[in-house]
């Protein structure tokens, strides 16, 4: 019985510690789950942490490409102060830029940019007001995106100047030079290639740019060789304004009291019937004017008197013994503009300086800044501009994306900058009166100031606030 009653106990004391140790194995297995629930949470958590931040550098890289490829398409097309680059070049929009589509980049990121035009001396950008108007200055700021996170950047880009107009006292062909025959240079060649004289080819100076390169044939001498220490630059031709149509968008022109954006229409006057004043005269049957596509030609024997100071043309062309004639009194600056201008109104296959035959340019002062050609040209290198004809040459021929041809006999005072040149014809002297001009347009953009950007503009901002 008390065995019995022991065993009882005993049983009785086991029944009870057995229930303690499942209330403890439940209890345990349940702060396991808590922490295995806890350390899922925190590796959930950790992971979405890091795709996050994975995400966040993407879309910032995207962005950086964007501004990237915004600087490189600026710097291809060239846009007039008042134009900007989003797909093309144009008129900027309503918010006062011009926006890119959107663009892949094959990870599941995408970028878009928008452009400002030529920045004001009150304008404001990375946060920064503009305190310098010696350059020209935009303001780009680029969205970049990756799985749904967003990332804003902004630069301001700036060009400087080349300064001078011509950097060298002489015949530039930024890409080469090449002289032939008994062509004489009295002034410097001057390339960032090469440089090649053979014949009887004789130059006062040669320079070069640090990679050019100078080779001589024959009698040929390019005399004192120099080399640079940096690139020789051309800025693209600007025609400013000259290439508008309404004169609202040409308020110097306005107030100072002229009709047009050009004097183009002086020519429009010549030719109606009767003539009205102002207007430049014109002689012989083979004077052909069209307004609409500004496009001038002369052939024959036919002659224009140009009495304007500013002129811009889509296409001028003359052949056999034609004269264009600058008065003596006159400076007139002449822009032959070019579909590749963004904003000129040119049309397709336009923007040529096309001479043949005898046909020759009469500068009555002969002083070389009384006669200055600005050819926009084509951004492939392709266009071409000869000068030829018995006649001297007095004047300027600003040409950087143009292969320039000297092979006639007359003598050509002044300067010229080309893509290429080529000297076949008597020769060439340097005038030192064309030093004074300074260039209007810009060279290179590159990058001068960048902030970051909210994710987003601030709600009733233009598309450049929240940065800085």
């Amino acid at each position: 019985m008390i065995h019995r009653m022991r065993r009882g106990t005993l049983v009785t004391t086991l029944h009870r510690e057995e229930g303690m140790a499942m209330i403890i194995a439940i209890l345990t297995l349940f702060v396991i789950m808590l922490l295995i629930t806890a350390a899922v949470a925190v590796a959930v958590q950790t992971d979405s942490s890091s795709r996050q931040d994975a995400y966040r550098k993407n879309a910032s890289e995207a962005a950086e490409a964007g501004l990237q490829i915004a600087v490189y398409r600026l710097n291809m097309l060239h846009p007039s102060s008042q134009n900007c680059v989003g797909d093309t070049a144009s008129a900027p929009g309503s918010n006062g830029v011009c926006q890119s589509s959107t663009y892949t980049l094959g990870n599941g990121s995408t970028y878009q940019y928008n452009m400002t035009p030529a920045l004001g001396p009150t304008a404001n950008c990375v946060g920064l007001q503009i305190t310098s108007t010696d350059v020209n200055q935009r303001c780009i700021t680029a969205v970049g995106t990756s799985n749904g996170v967003t990332q804003r950047a902004q630069i301001r880009s700036a060009a400087f100047a080349a300064q001078p107009l011509f950097p060298a006292n002489g015949i530039i062909g930024l890409n080469s030079v090449t002289m032939s025959g008994q062509a004489l240079v009295i002034g410097t060649d001057a390339t960032n290639g090469v440089a090649s004289l053979s014949g009887q080819a004789r130059a006062t100076g040669t320079v070069l740019g640090p990679g050019g390169s100078y080779t001589h044939s024959g009698q040929a001498s390019g005399g004192v060789v120099t080399t640079l220490s940096s690139p020789i630059v051309l800025s693209p031709v600007n025609p400013g304004t000259s290439n508008q149509s309404s004169l609202a968008n040409c308020p110097l022109r306005q107030a100072a009291g002229y009709p047009a954006c050009n004097d183009d229409y002086r020519i429009t006057n010549g030719l109606a019937s009767p003539k009205v004043a102002p207007y430049d005269l014109s002689q012989g049957t083979g004077v052909s004017w069209t307004a609409s596509t500004r496009t001038l030609s002369l052939s024959g024997q036919a002659s224009l008197t140009l009495g304007g100071g500013l002129y811009n043309f889509c296409s001028l062309s003359m052949s056999g013994q034609a004269r264009i004639t600058i008065s003596a009194t006159i400076q007139t600056e002449i822009f032959i503009d070019s579909p590749d201008d963004p904003g000129s109104g040119c049309a397709a296959g336009s923007g040529d300086l096309s001479m043949s035959g005898q046909a020759n340019w009469n500068n009555q002062s002969t002083n070389p800044l009384n006669l200055q050609l600005y050819v926009y040209g084509r951004n492939n290198g392709t266009a071409q501009i000869s000068l030829t004809g018995q006649a001297n040459f007095y004047g300027v021929l600003y040409a950087p994306q143009s292969n320039v041809f000297l092979s006639g006999q007359g003598l050509v005072v002044g300067a010229v900058a080309s893509r290429t040149a080529s000297i076949s014809g008597q020769g060439f002297n340097f005038d030192s009166r064309v030093t004074t001009l300074q260039a209007t347009s810009n060279g290179l953009y590159y990058r001068t100031a960048w902030a970051q950007c909210s994710p987003t503009p601030p709600s009733g901002s233009t598309p450049q606030a929240g940065c800085g």
